[in-house]
């Protein structure tokens, strides 16, 4: 997501405010660093987002099989000797 190219549209935004020949070599590094920080930024806030989703979802599943063990732990006996597998052959 870097916005770091070779042909020249780092200074596009710039060049909406003011005639990129105006901007001094300096100016246009300063930009492009800037435009590196913000660009790992971005990535850094997204991938938090993305954490913070799958976590959200890893809580849910962990609150399911915890509900699915407790219920399993109630029924009978019987009812768990009907859905039991039967021994494998061998």
């Amino acid at each position: 997501m870097s916005n770091r190219s070779n042909d020249g549209s780092d200074t596009q935004a710039v060049s909406a405010y003011r005639d990129p020949k105006e901007l001094f070599p300096v100016d246009v590094a300063f930009l492009k660093q800037v435009a590196g920080q913000v660009a790992i930024a971005i990535e850094n806030a997204l991938a938090y987002a993305q954490i913070a989703e799958l976590k959200d979802k890893l809580a849910l599943e962990e609150l399911y099989l915890a509900k699915s063990c407790a219920c399993s732990r109630k029924r009978p006996a019987a009812w768990a000797a009907r859905t039991a597998r039967p021994p494998a052959r061998d």
